[in-house]
């Protein structure tokens, strides 16, 4: 069996000097042709020619020593490296030479030294073979540079990508020989900047067919990396390796923000709508083929809603009537659109989750992408408030979910049903939290969420699915985050008397919390009935605590802060801690309940005796001799 070949990194890091010296020595040469330019020696012809001999003569001397025995090291450098270094040195000679034919002396055409020069370069990965690594990813920078070089005046999307493309493919099967994994991420890295200059700088209109073809087709190249080719016999084999595996992730991540950037730079033309479809559907069949990489369809569904979410829409369009439903012209894209991602996700997901590793997975990505596209559309199409043609909407996927969870099942003890059959359960009630929103006046998928809890909940208790509990706690942290650090949150009352806002927007996720914390403590007491229980606990100060304060101040962003509010505060915290502490046996209450109780001490002491003290302020406390502010304070 022969002996693993070295790492490219270990290789670079233990024999940096060796590589030193060939760069050294290819920048020597490079200088000696300008320079020769410079000062006027020879012709350009001769000084072209002579740069070309000396180059070939540095890969001839090191293709040569390499063959030959090794002599002694010297210094520690092994003379086994030696060799690429000429090499390398060598084809940065040639190719330098050939580039200052085209760019200094106007020896060759553009086209000329376009063939040139790329022939150069795959020269140098095909003495890769011979001479290891650092030759070839010298061959990878100089093909990946020849564009930038050599330009025609004339911007071909066409012609660029193609050649990228087959450089691509070409030393990716090196690599794949070779096993050098790190140099596949070099050219990933090098075509992906590419393409992001060309959204940049050279874009126009009709360009989104060969780039986004070229972005499929690097995706492509990497999961053949992966699992070969059966046509070749040495490539027919598939590669196990993790680092294949993270340059498979890495690629489609890569492309899908290269494609959402390019449907965002070409406006949502068809052609790059096209190209979306196109890679989504690619990841759902590769993904299908290779569980290892299950995950990545829900990058290509993180595509799908950017690309909603940034759709350029004129302006937010009136509701649609139940009655007459209607759609604008400017809009029909926009919903064919989201319609075609729904069915794309929610139907491929079902059908890749029969005989899947983890249908799981699957199931969870059919049962939300609807969702979120609907989520999604109804936030761009319509302005948030009582509409019954979304709600209906939200219906209708909530009995298809429906369908798809009864269906899944009848299958429920094979392995990995289980999961699915959660999260179909978990779908049905997103998408009927979602259907109450937006029945409600001033609509709000915090709320919605909150909703879910209980019903997970219930759905636990009953069929008793592994990951429910999990799922409810991320819908907890989020909707947390969402009421109590949002900084937006005391402007959604619009249009609403706030006081009713505050019960809604507080209350009822106040009443979610603490059933589900109940409903799920009768299967385990653990980290999620904590946070539910604090949750609870944090929603009814937060609602009495902004009641007061409407009440009191007469809106919630007004500059005062007085005793008498103050005096209202302290006196809701301590009766809230009170209640608290009642309760025996649950630590999460008994903490919340200490943490009332110096919240509001700290106020008495700080407010109510220095900063707001009637004696010190001078502040009247009414008429009455004992039923005034100070027996309130």
């Amino acid at each position: 069996v022969a002996p693993p070949e070295p790492q490219f990194e270990k290789i670079l890091t233990e024999h940096w000097l060796v590589w030193l010296g060939g760069i050294t020595l290819a920048l020597g040469g490079a200088f000696l042709v300008k320079y020769s330019f410079d000062q006027g020696w020879l012709g350009p012809t001769v000084r072209v020619m002579l740069g070309v001999v000396l180059g070939l003569g540095l890969i001839a001397g090191g293709h040569r020593m390499a063959g030959q025995a090794s002599p002694a090291s010297l210094a520690g450098i092994d003379p086994s490296h030696v060799p690429p270094a000429l090499v390398g040195a060598g084809s940065a000679i040639v190719f330098a030479s050939l580039y200052a034919a085209f760019a200094l002396y106007h020896l060759i055409g553009p086209l000329t030294a376009f063939v040139a020069l790329a022939t150069v370069a795959a020269g140098t990965v095909l003495l890769a073979l011979r001479h290891g690594p650092y030759v070839a990813l010298l061959g990878l920078l100089g093909g990946h540079a020849v564009p930038l070089l050599v330009r025609t005046g004339h911007n071909d999307a066409l012609s660029l990508f193609t050649y990228l493309l087959l450089l691509d493919a070409g030393a990716l099967v090196l690599l794949r020989w070779k096993e050098w994994w790190a140099l596949a991420w070099v050219a990933l890295a090098a075509s992906a900047g590419w393409a992001l200059l060309w959204l940049v700088d050279v874009y126009a209109p009709g360009d989104e067919l060969p780039l986004g073809l070229f972005l499929i087709a690097l995706f492509g190249l990497s999961f053949t990396l992966r699992h070969g080719l059966r046509a070749v016999s040495w490539l027919a084999e598939p590669v196990l390796a993790p680092e294949v595996r993270k340059l498979v992730f890495g690629a489609g991540l890569t492309v899908a923000l290269l494609l959402f950037l390019m449907v965002s730079v070409a406006e949502q033309s068809t052609a790059a709508l096209v190209m979306v479809f196109s890679f989504c559907g690619a990841v759902l069949a590769a993904a299908s083929w290779d569980a290892d990489v299950d995950t990545l369809p829900f990058a290509a569904a993180a595509l799908g809603l950017l690309t909603l979410a940034g759709w350029d829409l004129p302006n937010r369009l009136v509701s649609l009537d139940m009655l007459r439903p209607y759609v604008p012209d400017h809009a029909f894209s926009f919903v064919t659109t989201a319609a075609l991602l729904a069915l794309l996700f929610g139907g491929g997901g079902f059908a890749a989750l029969w005989g899947a590793k983890r249908p799981g997975r699957w199931a969870a990505l059919s049962a939300a992408m609807p969702l979120a596209v609907l989520a999604c559309a109804y936030w761009r199409l319509s302005s948030i408030g009582v509409d019954l043609a979304w709600a209906a909407g939200a219906l209708g996927l909530a009995g298809t979910v429906l369908l798809a969870g009864e269906r899944v099942a009848r299958w429920r003890h094979a392995p990995g049903m289980e999961a699915a059959l959660g999260a179909y359960a978990v779908g049905v009630l997103a998408a009927l939290a979602l259907a109450a929103t937006i029945a409600l006046e001033q609509a709000w998928l915090t709320v919605a969420l909150a909703l879910m809890l209980p019903g997970i909940a219930w759905v636990n208790e009953r069929l008793h699915i592994e990951g429910l509990r999990r799922v409810a706690l991320v819908i907890a942290a989020v909707v947390l985050v969402r009421l109590a650090l949002n900084p937006y949150v005391l402007d959604y009352h619009t249009g609403m008397p706030v006081t009713l806002w505050l019960l809604y927007g507080y209350g009822l996720p106040m009443l979610c919390f603490a059933a589900a914390a109940w409903l799920f403590r009768r299967d385990a007491d653990d980290r999620l009935v904590q946070v539910l229980e604090g949750g609870a606990v944090l929603f009814l100060v937060l609602l009495v605590s902004l009641e007061i304060r409407e009440l009191i101040a007469g809106s919630l962003d007004a500059p005062r802060y007085g005793l008498t509010e103050q005096s209202l505060h302290s006196l809701a915290w301590l009766s809230i801690a009170t209640g608290l502490s009642r309760v025996r046996h649950r630590v999460t209450l008994s903490w919340a309940a200490l943490g009332l109780i110096g919240l509001a001490t700290a106020q008495i002491i700080v407010l109510h005796l220095i900063a707001s003290n009637p004696w010190l302020t001078n502040q009247p406390v009414g008429e009455r001799m004992v039923f005034n502010l100070l027996l309130l304070a």
